[in-house]
């Protein structure tokens, strides 16, 4: 009952928004492991789309960082930095805002390899820790995504 009086607290926009988090939430963590990261980076950014680039909105990236944190409280399986840092990078773009997901490595106390994950938008780093928590990482790879917009023929008299 808490969940549904949380939920209606929501204006509709949030409560879009939070679906669209979740249902591509699920689809990243069902995807690890049995897509190619390429491709499953592609399905959940819109890759292949024609890209207009824009400036990175914080607030509907804080929005979005919401939604996914949420959301992953309530999608079943083992969410990991890199599927969290995945779908928000997902979400932005098919918001028409770019992003960059990191992939970097440091090496533990123990001498083991520990990888992590995180996103930068607007040269901020939205979710996956904080700037100084995320330079202690060595830089693996790198993925840019650009804004992705339909664009509506111009001839044909239509607005958007």
């Amino acid at each position: 009952m808490r969940l549904l009086r949380r939920l209606r607290a929501l204006t509709s926009d949030e409560r879009r928004l939070l679906v669209s988090a979740a249902c591509w939430l699920s689809v990243v963590q069902l995807g690890m492991g049995r897509l190619p990261f390429p491709r499953l980076r592609r399905l959940v950014t819109g890759g292949g789309r024609q890209v207009v680039r824009v400036a990175c909105d914080l607030a509907v990236a804080e929005r979005v960082v919401w939604a996914v944190t949420v959301a992953s409280r309530y999608v079943p399986g083992r969410t990991t930095c890199l599927s969290l840092a995945l779908t928000v990078q997902g979400v932005l773009a098919r918001r028409g805002h770019p992003s960059r997901l990191h992939i970097g490595v440091v090496r533990g106390a123990e001498g083991q390899v520990d990888a992590h994950a995180w996103i930068e938008c607007g040269g901020r780093v939205v979710i996956g820790g904080s700037g100084a928590e995320v330079r202690r990482f060595t830089p693996l790879a790198v993925f840019d995504v650009e804004a992705t917009f339909k664009l509506l023929a111009v001839e044909s008299g239509q607005a958007s």
